[in-house]
């Protein structure tokens, strides 16, 4: 809990800076993570169906994966971040 500047409030960090309580329902899972999920489920159901193809889809596949991987390995340094009292990111909008 943080005491508010001078007025008097206490604050347990879920409001916006206006007064107004901060709701997380706003957030959506951007569509390019979408787009790059479906492209290697695609992918994967293509080299299951066509073998004849896996040799050529094999590196878009993995180099989808390893971006799906990339992106939800720096989420979690934001979920860590977020979790010990960073909110900076919060603040910008």
């Amino acid at each position: 809990m943080r005491a508010g500047l001078g007025s008097g409030k206490v604050s347990d960090g879920h409001e916006h800076p206006s007064g107004r309580p901060h709701s997380s329902r706003g957030h959506a899972i951007s569509s390019t993570f979408l787009a790059l999920i479906a492209l290697l489920l695609l992918l994967a159901v293509v080299m299951v169906m066509q073998p004849v193809y896996a040799r050529w889809l094999v590196f878009p596949f993995v180099v989808a994966g390893w971006v799906i991987a990339l992106c939800l390995h720096e989420f979690g340094h934001a979920v860590v971040a977020y979790a010990c009292g960073d909110t900076t990111v919060r603040e910008k909008k």
